[in-house]
């Protein structure tokens, strides 16, 4: 049998960083971010200190990590969202609905971006900026919004309040289990995205 073909320095990275990246996410989970050491992770991981130092600058920038690896399925359902011929209430809690299961699925990461926003400037800094990203995902609401009269700044503000309810809300929803009355909350988040949708 022949030996198998050498990994390449690359790949090696990418495996550590990975490693990192899986490590830190569990443990943020299981004790909590501020409760998470480097070294923890360094040592859940199987590395060093050091060889944590070499692919990220800290924890925070794992929570960043996380964040961008999911960044691209939540920017294309918003994009969906946008692309709904008629985005009215139980279309788009039709939509929500579909988006809690990528709330589902990634609980643990948004867990961990959640305990990370309360405690790192550049953690908040980062997810704000993503949430104004989702914005520009919507370019049919934003027309409907300047046809109504709305400056671009007020257009704006209207569909990033929006997306910033449907975070919060799933964030207690989703994460924090306060589903006694999810179906209410739900419509009421459709009806609001509707608003603001509608063409």
């Amino acid at each position: 049998m022949p030996d198998p073909a050498p990994v390449s320095r690359e790949e090696q990275k990418r495996r550590t960083r990975d490693a990192i990246t899986f490590a830190a996410r569990g443990l943020f989970v299981a004790q909590g971010y501020t409760e998470t050491s480097v070294n923890t992770i360094a040592r859940a991981a199987g590395v060093s200190r050091q060889g944590f130092y070499l692919h990220f600058s800290g924890k925070a920038q794992i929570v960043v990590e996380l964040m961008r690896r999911i960044g691209p399925e939540i920017l294309a359902m918003y994009g969906d969202l946008d692309e709904v011929e008629d985005p009215d209430v139980p279309a788009v809690r039709a939509w929500l609905e579909q988006h809690a299961h990528v709330w589902h699925r990634y609980s643990m990461e948004f867990a961990a971006m959640e305990q990370a926003l309360a405690e790192d400037a550049d953690v908040a800094a980062e997810w704000f900026a993503f949430t104004r990203e989702i914005v520009s995902r919507l370019p049919r609401a934003l027309n409907a919004q300047r046809r109504s009269g709305a400056t671009e700044a007020l257009a704006r503000a209207r569909l990033h309040a929006a997306v910033m309810a449907v975070d919060r809300s799933f964030h207690f929803l989703f994460l924090r289990g306060h589903t006694e009355d999810q179906d209410a909350e739900l419509t009421a988040l459709a009806e609001i995205l509707s608003r603001q949708l509608a063409h």
